[in-house]
């Protein structure tokens, strides 16, 4: 098959055939298959021209387990997805990327963005990899607010009752309240020479920007104190269990507070383990008398990353020296009224300063449904 250039040029000598009336006859049927030629191969050079930021986007899926937490994560895109994006920052017109509905949105790429010559040595900032929403419970929103109701405490109990007897109360205490999605975003400018320039910095300004967000709502989900536009964090969320590590070790302190879960109110299994990177550390490096490690006796195993059987959630968004042990899954409700999405603009003062703005921003919402399933430590 002939190439664009070369079908455009098949076409130019067609028209000036026909204007000077010397087509033959295949010349002239000729004019009813070209148009079909070239739509495929302007297709094909469209999904060419796409192919160098479409990589970037792919996603190797979303983290399943914990402690297998992926390194960057991104919005999963479809082919037209990425090269609207593309032609969008080159045309200067608006083109809007977003989480699809029904699912959080999140998936990864699982290698760097694009080779650092790419960029002429630019050098990204890091960030957390750890994505504490992708261990809870999460639903989609179907308004800016939801109803919430959080069990505090149960009262009563059932008992053995004879024939006739009146049957036992038990009284639940429920506390409403109403959750808002709240918007967590962030915005730059891009001057249009760097677009054009560098095809896949596009690419990797909107997975950085991305993952300057989760940043911020790692922050948010843990402890955020619910004023203005905050979220309610779980860890100023009241009616969590409480135990300071006091004289005990921390893998004692840890282990007592497994306990507690197990015991009541309750009586439920943890399932994550939410600590700052510095006190894991020192938590790992427990030693015996004799200078033997505690935990992992070999450094390179699975258990090096795990406590008490439970996985363990690294993240410098928790104080040093405090963490949080519950079952988030049923702990924990988020909720996602926008998912993570993408914008590329150009209009106002931007357009005559040659400058291509792009968004990314999400609308999320959190509430702990059952305080008594989490635990916080302190004094580690």
């Amino acid at each position: 098959m002939k190439t664009l250039p070369e079908l455009k040029s098949e076409l130019a000598e067609l028209i000036t055939g026909a204007k000077n009336n010397t087509l033959t006859s295949a010349q002239v049927a000729r004019l009813d298959t070209i148009k079909d030629d070239i739509e495929a191969a302007q297709q094909k050079q469209d999904i060419s021209d796409g192919d160098a930021l479409l990589a970037q986007f792919k996603a190797a899926g979303n983290p399943t387990a914990p402690g297998a937490q992926p390194v960057v994560p991104t919005l999963s895109l479809t082919t037209e997805d990425a090269q609207g994006l593309f032609k969008a920052a080159q045309s200067r017109t608006s083109f809007q990327v977003r989480a699809k509905s029904g699912a959080v949105g999140y998936k990864t790429a699982t290698s760097a963005i694009a080779p650092p010559s790419n960029f002429g040595g630019i050098v990204s900032k890091n960030h957390e990899p750890v994505r504490i929403l992708n261990y809870l419970t999460v639903a989609q929103m179907d308004g800016p607010s939801i109803d919430f109701l959080t069990h505090a405490t149960t009262t009563g109990a059932a008992t053995t009752v004879a024939r006739g007897g009146l049957k036992p109360e038990v009284t639940y205490d429920w506390t409403p309240s109403t959750l808002t999605a709240r918007k967590i975003a962030v915005q730059t400018g891009i001057p249009d020479e760097v677009i054009a320039d560098f095809a896949q910095f596009l690419s990797y300004l909107s997975t950085d920007l991305q993952r300057l967000i989760i940043d911020t709502e790692n922050a948010q989900v843990l402890n955020g104190d619910g004023t203005g536009e905050n979220l309610k964090g779980i860890l100023n969320t009241s009616g969590l269990l409480t135990r300071a590590k006091g004289t005990d070790t921390a893998l004692d302190a840890v282990e007592q507070a497994i306990a507690d879960l197990r015991t009541g109110p309750a009586y439920i299994e943890p399932d994550a383990l939410v600590i700052h990177p510095t006190t894991w550390s020192s938590i790992r490096r427990s030693k015996d008398s004799q200078g033997r490690y505690l935990i992992g006796a070999d450094p390179t195993s699975a258990e090096a990353n795990s406590l008490w059987g439970l996985p363990v959630l690294a993240t410098t968004s928790i104080a040093a020296g405090t963490a949080l042990l519950g079952n988030l899954k049923e702990g924990v409700q988020g909720y996602v009224r926008q998912g993570l999405t993408v914008d590329v603009s150009s209009s106002g003062d931007d357009f005559i300063h040659n400058i291509t703005r792009v968004r990314a921003e999400e609308r999320i919402a959190v509430g702990v449904n059952r305080p008594a399933a989490l635990v916080k430590i302190t004094g580690l």
